[in-house]
């Protein structure tokens, strides 16, 4: 029926990439299994944020070069 294949192709399209993963951290992994992915999901932001403290660095350097050169 189109009912049936239209929810299969939900399902799979849908429920399998997204909730299957979060169903199964949530409720089968270990304890150890989730700190190891918050401490990863840590590490992640935590480089994110040097990347950009990097970068406003690097434009406030610039900034500084440009304003030299004018005076």
């Amino acid at each position: 029926s189109i009912y049936e294949s239209t929810y299969k192709s939900t399902y799979k399209s849908t429920y399998e990439p997204i909730y299957k993963p979060i169903y199964e951290f949530t409720y089968e992994s270990t304890e150890y299994e989730r700190k190891v992915f918050e401490n990863a999901i840590e590490e992640s932001v935590n480089q994110i944020k040097r990347t950009l403290q990097d970068a406003s660095l690097a434009t406030n350097i610039l900034n500084l070069q440009r304003e030299l050169k004018d005076l």
